[in-house]
């Protein structure tokens, strides 16, 4: 009965949230910076993919100012061990140096593309999870003219992304959550005319993403996070037109997060998180040339060490919640550019930036609606109130972002 009992109660403090099965995007968003991280949320999925055998009865909608319902998914119990995931959205995703112009408009540059599909599945067992997410992002065109070979052209832009996760509870009080992720982008503009037929085509055009995170429940009231992430992108282009200048140009990204969450339970139905850590990028540019020397070629870095997290959730009744955060980056930004061939100056900067986030959560029966208080300075929805109270013309929008959750 004891082991029973223990089990239970390790349950529940691993989920450290008021409504972890009722969670969305927006809610961590409300709850401050990196909280998908280190909080327990069905968007975890997103990076923790072997999760969302935790969430296989949920129907999701998402919208944005601007972007109204601009994402939507359903997670689906298959068989008791199995669950599968559907989402779809408008999204797109730059795919840089495509330079795919349409020869028929050229003021239809087209390096953008868009999402097609994201498909989820997972395996639950009894000490591990697994998890795998495919996404595929595509926009092709083609013209024929039967009168003129050479106006014929295809072009296209896409990518395409695996995750693998895996999730791994080593006994009642932790979990262990990793994923690996590979994406690679690509791109071709062939146009029967032109000699040779394709000017340029893809080079080092991929990402390679690793997150893990580690949780454990110190009592029954406090769950310890330790989380990290690191991601190594390139974006480049080989030219295929002979004697060419560049032949190639290679742009590369490293990214690291390092930090550790501390969620608290300190009294029923009120949940409080706080975190710190580091986070850094630093970006350099690698040109290739037919002959001679490539010139110096910019670097940029950016740190925030550290970055100081919190947040706040508490179920006000039995309808209605009430979240807000805080946090505060200590950031160290560098560049440099070229002076001349051979030479780089060098600009340092520091800043302090300081952002907080507030929303209220609704409850009716199993539909869940989170929101977020557009608090911007246009909008600042706190002091103006709605138009007919304060007559304030630039109020506009009472919600930043919402989330709907019906969960069966």
């Amino acid at each position: 009965m004891k082991k029973v009992n223990l089990t239970i109660r390790i349950v529940v403090v691993l989920l450290t949230v008021v409504s972890s099965l009722w969670a969305s995007g927006t809610r961590l968003e409300t709850l401050g910076y990196m909280t998908n991280f280190y909080l327990v949320d069905s968007y975890n999925i997103w990076i923790f993919p072997s999760t969302i055998v935790q969430y296989n009865n949920n129907v999701f909608l998402e919208s944005e100012i601007g972007y109204p319902l601009y994402e939507g998914g359903v997670n689906l119990p298959i068989t008791p061990q199995m669950t599968m995931g559907l989402y779809m959205s408008n999204s797109t995703m730059s795919i840089n140096y495509s330079d795919v112009i349409d020869p028929s408009n050229p003021n239809n540059v087209m390096d953008q593309a868009q999402e097609q599909l994201d498909l989820f599945g997972g395996y639950s067992a009894e000490q591990y999870d697994i998890g795998l997410h495919l996404a595929r992002y595509a926009n092709s065109l083609e013209y024929t003219n039967p009168d003129d070979n050479n106006d014929n052209f295809s072009a296209g832009v896409s990518s395409f992304s695996i995750d693998a996760g895996l999730s791994y509870k080593p006994d009642n009080r932790s979990r262990i959550e990793g994923t690996i992720s590979f994406t690679t982008r690509s791109f071709k503009l062939e146009a029967v005319g032109q000699d040779p037929d394709q000017a340029t085509e893809p080079y080092g055009h991929h990402t390679i993403a690793l997150a893990a995170r580690y949780l454990y429940s110190m009592t029954d009231k406090v769950v310890l996070a330790p989380f990290l992430g690191f991601s190594s992108q390139g974006e480049g282009f080989k030219t295929l037109v002979a004697n060419a200048n560049p032949v190639s140009v290679l742009d590369k990204e490293t990214s690291f997060i390092l930090g550790v969450g501390f969620n608290i339970i300190p009294r029923d139905r009120v949940l409080v998180t706080c975190a710190t850590g580091m986070a850094s990028t630093s970006s350099t540019t690698e040109i290739s040339l037919t002959s001679g020397t490539a010139p110096v070629q910019p670097e940029s870095g950016y740190l925030a060490l550290p970055f100081v997290n919190i947040g706040l959730e508490a179920e006000l009744c039995k309808w209605m919640g009430f979240r807000l955060s805080m946090y505060k980056l200590m950031e160290r930004m560098t560049s440099s550019s070229a002076v001349d061939n051979n030479t780089l100056d060098e600009y340092k900067a520091t800043s302090n930036p300081y952002s907080a986030n507030m929303g209220v959560y609704f409850r009716i029966g199993r539909l869940k609606i989170d929101t977020l208080i557009d608090t911007d300075s246009n909008a600042d929805f706190l002091h103006n109130g709605p138009y007919l109270l304060s007559g304030h013309q630039y109020t506009g929008n009472l919600f930043k972002r919402v989330s709907v959750i019906y969960s069966f």
